[in-house]
């Protein structure tokens, strides 16, 4: 069996705290493993970055340091050492998370519909504390000391935070060819049941957005769109104009 030097990430809120102190190459570098392959060498990732193979190899290690990659030995083929690779990981309690949480989501849901008229506005509320809640559990930093962005690749920085942040929660969100967007394949605790997929799904829109402006000190907002076939949602994140981005999941079939 080839061996591996590193585990995966115990659990969510050590994941999150991990990606909230990155800095931007490894940043680059994690967003550029979960792009390519499910096993990636060091040549292959400093060929893709245009970096020397010893610089990426040194920020790689880091982030298997913090349990954000793993690092294990291809099988032997041919003469010469074995090839290591990296490749990223999801907490292995994301599931059993979430299976604790869906019942939960799917009864505030139900009751929310049975007993207020205003029960949309209300789920905007509940998503947003949400999020203000998971992040305040998982000691996520306000972002506030943070430098204003000014450039698409900054924003690009913060895309592939918020990605692994909420596929760490069950969203199972894929990077776009657009560096501004993800895809939402997963829309984790919701329901098939008349009014209540629409009010989870308001509630899933109202906590990326709290999570995307959090993450970036207030300055981005998400425009969440139906998809098509498997993707869910389509997620596009971009300056704040003033006015809050579109949420718009609960018109998804």
């Amino acid at each position: 069996m080839p061996e591996a030097t590193a585990t995966g990430m115990g659990n969510t809120r050590d994941m999150v705290r991990a990606l909230s102190q990155l800095s931007p190459a490894q940043h680059t570098m994690l967003q550029t493993v979960s792009r390519l392959d499910s096993e990636v060498t060091v040549n292959e990732v400093a060929h893709t970055l245009g970096i020397h193979p010893n610089s990426a190899r040194e920020t790689l290690d880091a982030l298997v340091g913090l349990k954000l990659l793993i690092r294990r030995q291809k099988p032997r083929a041919g003469r010469g050492r074995p090839a290591w690779v990296y490749e990223a990981v999801v907490p292995e309690s994301v599931t059993q998370f979430h299976e604790h949480v869906a019942d939960l989501m799917v009864a505030t849901a139900q009751t929310l519909l049975n007993t207020h008229d205003d029960y949309v506005d209300i789920a905007n509320v509940l998503g947003k504390q949400w999020a203000l809640q998971y992040m305040k559990r998982a000691h996520i930093p306000d972002h506030s000391h943070f430098p204003q962005l000014n450039a698409e690749s900054d924003i690009s920085l913060y895309v592939s935070k918020i990605r692994l942040f909420l596929t760490a929660q069950g969203f199972h969100a894929k990077p776009c060819e657009d560096p501004t967007q993800f895809t939402l394949h997963t829309l984790p605790y919701t329901s098939h049941e008349e009014g209540v997929h629409e009010i989870i799904c308001t509630m899933h829109a109202a906590m990326i957005n709290q999570i995307v402006s959090r993450l970036s000190a207030n300055q981005l907002q998400a425009d969440i769109v139906p998809g098509a076939e498997e993707t869910q949602a389509i997620v596009t994140i971009s300056y704040k104009d003033g006015k809050a981005g579109a949420c718009r999941l609960g018109s998804l079939p």
